[in-house]
């Protein structure tokens, strides 16, 4: 099976979606339920941004807010992105099975989406777009706007350039507009099919 560890059978979970759709939240959750190890995506960016140009300003700039947007407002979009596919192939260089919370913009690069496809199960997880905002807002952490959207406008055309790319990988979402514990149970579910697989 693909992206299956010498002597461990499972694969490599990867949750895909947009930012507020609960990837690392779940993720965590679902790691702790296979007993596997979870890693954050977001996370593993500061561990590869000593590398990237710019990345001392982007590390002061985010001495407080540790984020993936904080280095996304440093670095701007392209060198931001090409971090992540950097940390991206790092992550997916390592044996699993563990679960990976990705950006929400990880598929938009080809590579990218090649590699996650190669070694992992993905599972798309999507909110309708007011609860994506929402969560986005009260998570506190600022990113960079679409020129001139505002939250909903930005969720909704990230959505149509991203949900093709999402389907290809995962085919059709799994809702997280639920309680965490029901959320949780949908996404334990797809992963007992996919044991199973």
């Amino acid at each position: 099976m693909s992206g299956a560890a010498m002597g461990d059978a499972r694969p490599i979970v990867a949750l895909i979606g947009l930012r507020g759709a609960g990837k690392t939240t779940l993720g965590r959750a679902l790691a702790r339920e296979l007993d596997v190890p979870f890693v954050d995506l977001d996370d593993e960016l500061w561990k590869h941004a000593g590398d990237a140009k710019h990345a001392g300003d982007a590390k002061r700039a985010g001495a407080v807010e540790r984020s993936a947007g904080a280095l996304l407002r440093e670095l701007g979009e392209p060198a931001f992105r090409e971090l992540e596919a950097r940390a991206l192939a790092h992550v997916l260089a390592q044996p699993g099975p563990f679960v990976l919370a990705t950006g929400g913009g990880v598929v938009e690069r080809a590579e990218n989406r090649k590699r996650l496809a190669a070694r992992c199960r993905c599972a798309w997880l999507d909110a309708p777009r007011a609860v994506l905002a929402e969560r986005s807002e009260k998570s506190g952490v600022e990113r960079p706007r679409l020129a001139g959207a505002n939250a909903l406008e930005e969720f909704a055309l990230l959505a149509a350039r991203r949900a093709p790319l999402y389907r290809e990988l995962a085919g059709e979402p799994l809702s997280t507009d639920a309680p965490l514990a029901a959320a949780l149970a949908r996404l334990r579910a797809w992963a007992g099919r996919i044991e199973g697989a």
